[in-house]
């Protein structure tokens, strides 16, 4: 049966009570820009909503979390609720962990277009453009539960395009029920397509840390007068985290490996287009005689002049950190000698062979009074795949130093 085309745009995670980390230093002329990020995503999402004529919009949960954002956040949401409402535009929303219902101020009324969905149970609304139905959409706000309970969505197959919303970490095998022709789902940053042209994960519309690499935006999803479903993935993120790796080997020096440097940002300003990159160097050896190099320079002056170079322009390129990758192995007739390095090294790979999973940080963390409370936690409550990185990262320091280097570990800021 033919019906009329409609589109849609899907976006959530605005998080509007979170700033962009991973920097110990702002520079004065990105601190606007940082401080505004979140914000300028956000509002692309309604703009664009405006702009393309979109019949509704699909938001799958944290929004802003009401106290931590404050009457700005609630101000600017009602704002753009009520510029969609101005054209008739409906807005149907699957609220989160972080805007649960019961965070939500009594006395901040929603906007007359604004449909946010119960937790209790699926609710199941048709969507209408000026009288004849377009879709029906079947949603539900967070109950609390991390995983979204596929279950609770049940649905007879009709006529009728229908769309399931909802937020929560899901098996993209259990939305294979030919019930519903389109999953708009929330719960996780990073966006991705979980099926081809039939479930969407919409992720965040500007990243906030190192563990959000790469664009970040929405979705704008065309579905045809043969029910045909086209998804656009649209950028809208101005600042965008980058890890990026870099190949020492013996012969490189500072000249050689500052053009390797000035290399790749350009190229990654070409791909990334007019937006600030926040980038995390991983230099990997490829021989383990030394962290770096003869004659590499030092790591320190090394992310300085990055800074200086890269870190101030429109758009600027900001390096985070650099990271000297641990090397798998270290040469075995360093592991034979009968020397302290030797002992070091036949200590460390005891460790890591079993006795790692039964390291921990308590005694350092009583020592070093100077840590604040935030490190001490992530020091003891680090898993198993985070000490064993202790232990290579201790390792290589170790090796470094006993073999009359300069310890150059690590330049890394704080979260």
């Amino acid at each position: 049966m033919s019906r009329d085309s409609f589109r849609f745009i899907h976006a959530g995670e605005f998080h509007l009570e979170r700033p962009l980390g991973g920097l110990d230093h702002i520079p004065p002329r990105l601190r606007e820009a940082l401080a505004t990020a979140p914000w300028r995503a956000a509002e692309a999402v309604f703009q664009t909503a405006l702009q393309d004529r979109v019949d509704f919009l699909v938001l799958t949960g944290d929004l802003l979390h009401p106290a931590a954002a404050g009457a700005r956040g609630l101000a600017f949401l009602i704002d753009q609720f009520e510029r969609l409402s101005q054209q008739g535009i409906p807005v149907y929303w699957c609220t989160g962990l972080v805007d649960d219902v019961e965070r939500w101020p009594d006395g901040v009324a929603l906007p007359g277009n604004v449909h946010r969905f119960a937790q209790s149970q699926v609710e199941t609304l048709p969507v209408r453009r000026n009288g004849p139905q377009l879709a029906s959409i079947s949603g539900r706000s967070c109950d609390g539960r991390q995983a979204l309970h596929v279950p609770a969505y049940r649905r007879d197959p009709g006529e009728d395009f229908a769309i399931a919303a909802g937020y929560g970490q899901v098996d993209a095998s259990l939305l294979q029920d030919p019930g519903f022709d389109f999953w708009c789902l929330g719960g996780v940053h990073a966006p991705k397509e979980l099926i081809t042209h039939r479930a969407l994960q919409c992720g965040s519309p500007q990243a906030r840390s190192l563990e959000e690499t790469g664009p970040h935006g929405f979705y704008r999803v065309d579905v045809g007068a043969d029910n045909a479903v086209r998804t656009h993935f649209i950028e809208c993120d101005s600042f965008r985290y980058l890890t990026l790796e870099i190949e020492l080997n013996e012969g490189v020096g500072e000249r050689e490996l500052r053009e390797v440097l000035a290399h790749r940002i350009g190229r990654c300003q070409h791909e990334h287009g007019q937006r600030h990159l926040l980038i995390k160097w991983v230099f990997k050896q490829t021989t383990p005689e030394r962290p770096m190099p003869a004659g590499a320079g030092d790591i320190h002056q090394l992310l300085g002049w990055l800074r200086s170079e890269f870190g101030h322009g429109q758009p600027a390129a900001w390096s985070l950190s650099l990271q000297i990758e641990p090397p798998a192995k270290y040469p075995a007739d360093w592991q034979e000698e009968d020397t302290i390095l030797g002992d070091f090294l036949r200590a460390a790979s005891k460790l890591k062979g079993g006795g790692a999973r039964d390291l921990t940080f308590d005694a350092a963390v009583s020592v070093h009074s100077h840590l604040d409370h935030a490190e001490q936690a992530r020091l003891v409550t680090a898993d198993s795949g985070a000490r064993r990185a202790a232990v290579d990262r201790a390792t290589l320091l170790g090796v470094d130093l006993l073999r009359g280097g300069k310890p150059q570990l690590v330049i890394e800021s704080r979260s």
